[in-house]
């Protein structure tokens, strides 16, 4: 398999460096772009509205949980779309564990899995199915962290104690870009990986 737009891999002594911008799923960016286009515009008359004393259909003032429902998805969606088309991440293998590190514009978050405990590779169909229209795969691994930032103790204490847990390093990505990386990290770390069907063409 050849390596998937997006990647650069390199070598740096005995470290392997895989670098992923996200790429492709560019109907499922547009569909959110158009979304958040429209959404927008309404946001912002209601905005004015608001500030400047609009009323309801009943005469009431518009209230500010109102405003809220409408803004609040909004940003959701702003940050959906910011993930999808400008994060990096970075994988960098050693001989005893994998440190990942995700970045979006100014923010940065990292996790680090130890070699030996990675349990499980497996690619996942996270897109496509029922009402979604825009199929995708992502990248899981079952394994431990090493608790050495606040965010990871976080993530620890909201597994109730259970620092052995499924991660999704990759999501919402066509399926070259999972089954590529799946392989490098089952050749790295010796597990298995499992992977989904092959999509067939028009997917």
């Amino acid at each position: 398999m050849g390596t998937p737009d997006g990647y650069i891999c390199t070598t740096e002594g005995d470290e392997c460096v895989i670098e992923h911008k996200r790429t492709g799923m560019g109907c499922l960016n547009l569909f959110l772009g158009i979304w958040l286009g429209g959404w927008t515009v309404g946001c912002v008359f209601l905005i004015h509205s608001y500030l400047n004393g609009g009323k309801m259909e009943d005469g009431s003032p518009i209230p500010l949980w109102f405003v809220s429902a409408f803004v609040i998805p909004w940003f959701v969606v702003a940050l959906l779309l910011s993930y999808a088309m400008l994060a990096r991440k970075t994988f960098r293998l050693t001989n005893v564990a994998m440190h990942i590190e995700t970045r979006l514009f100014f923010l940065r978050w990292s996790v680090t899995l130890p070699r030996d405990t990675i349990s499980e590779i497996k690619q996942m169909k996270d897109g496509g199915e029922g009402d979604d229209s825009f199929p995708s795969w992502g990248l899981e691994i079952r394994a431990s962290s090493l608790i050495d930032s606040p965010w990871q103790w976080f993530v620890l204490l909201n597994n109730f104690g259970c620092n052995n847990r499924t991660r999704s390093i990759l999501t919402r990505l066509p399926y070259d870009h999972s089954k590529w990386l799946g392989t490098k990290l089952s050749e790295w770390s010796g597990v298995p990986a499992k992977f989904c069907p092959e999509p067939a063409p028009d997917e």
